[in-house]
């Protein structure tokens, strides 16, 4: 999912940046300060997935049935996962680095779907979108400590969400229902008779006239 991600943001960025501009996924370190001189280049840094719970993401499977009823597929439903980016910009100057910025930001903002022609893959056959935002409210944005994390100055940049579905792995066909039921009998023996519980106490009853005082007399 993630290589096609790359390629589909890949593919929306060419038609807003200017060709000779080099998008790149890797890691940016201090050694992008040397290797983007004098060379435009806008970075695309995935540092944080989690899961779109909020979207109310389907848990469970879905069944394929044949005319007569018969389920004859089950398909895992997919789940759908936020993949958050750290977008920079290269330049010689702080002007054309605020350039790349604002192109990546109209790219992103022209529809809130990627359209079929960016998408490959598992995602071009997927039935859920793959969206796309820039600073959307409400987002949290990258941790403050990554631009140590990273060995870096703080820059401008831009905070870059995509939405796409993870394709369930391929099931098989459901196993057929069976032809033939094997039953089988056997003679139990009979219980043994218990030698646990309580003990019983042997008991006496008498019966007696009663006197004068209604008291019971034994006889």
């Amino acid at each position: 999912m993630f290589d096609e991600v790359d390629i589909a943001l890949r593919s929306l960025l060419r038609e807003s940046l200017p060709p000779e501009v080099v998008v790149r996924f890797d890691t940016p370190g201090e050694n992008w300060i040397a290797e983007c001189s004098g060379t435009e280049t806008v970075g695309i840094f995935l540092h944080r997935v989690r899961e779109d719970v909020a979207a109310g993401t389907p848990i469970g499977w879905s069944d394929e049935r044949a005319p007569d009823g018969r389920v004859v597929r089950r398909t895992q439903e997919a789940r759908r996962y936020e993949l958050c980016y750290l977008v920079t910009a290269w330049a010689d100057d702080i002007e054309r680095e605020h350039l790349l910025l604002g192109a990546v930001l109209s790219a992103c903002t022209r529809t809130a779907r990627l359209s079929a022609a960016h998408l490959t893959g598992t995602l071009s056959a997927a039935t859920s979108p793959v969206t796309v935002s820039v600073a959307r409210p409400g987002l949290s944005s990258a941790p403050v400590d990554i631009w140590a994390a990273l060995g870096l100055v703080a820059r401008g940049c831009l905070d870059l969400v995509v939405v796409a579905p993870l394709a369930p792995p391929e099931s098989g066909e459901p196993a057929p229902p069976p032809d033939s039921v094997d039953l089988g009998a056997r003679t139990l023996r009979p219980p043994r008779p218990s030698t646990g519980g309580m003990r019983r106490l042997p008991a006496k009853i008498t019966e007696g006239v009663r006197d004068g005082q209604g008291r019971g007399e034994n006889g």
